[in-house]
């Protein structure tokens, strides 16, 4: 996970530099695209989350949730 945080500061530093050079359209770039959406897929494949499973567990505790506040007015 340390990997990711290296890949943030490096993308930063890339902008910081272009902003040095006063190109602040394509730093704004790098921020939003890069940091921003390829480090979050970095995140996601690292912890390999599946929908199926989140879905599975939501489905199971609302189920849970709605048994017992159906109970609870009985």
């Amino acid at each position: 996970m340390v990997d990711v945080i290296y890949l943030i500061y490096v993308f930063i530093n890339a902008a910081c530099y272009l902003l040095m050079l006063g190109i602040e359209f394509i730093a704004l770039t790098y921020l939003l695209l890069y940091v921003g959406a390829i480090t979050i897929l970095f995140v996601r494949m690292s912890i390999n989350i599946k929908l199926n499973d989140i879905l599975v567990a939501v489905t199971h505790f609302s189920k849970i949730f709605l048994t017992y506040k159906y109970t609870d007015f009985v």
